[in-house]
């Protein structure tokens, strides 16, 4: 499976205050070592981020 990448001006992106309070951006290891602790200080949403962890599994194979 390939990967799409794309570079991204972050002046650009607009976000809806209604549904965004806050953002940051995090490494991979920052990602999975939150996913891999009870999804400490991320949404309690878990099967995106299950989805995110197989993703990255499957791109290091």
């Amino acid at each position: 499976m390939g990967r799409i990448t794309k570079d991204i001006d972050i002046s650009q992106i607009k976000l809806q205050k209604e549904e965004v309070s806050d953002i940051k951006w995090f490494t991979k290891k920052e990602i999975l070592d939150r996913i891999n602790n009870n999804y400490q200080g991320i949404t309690e949403k878990t099967g995106p981020w299950n989805f995110l962890k197989k993703y990255y599994e499957m791109l290091e194979k």
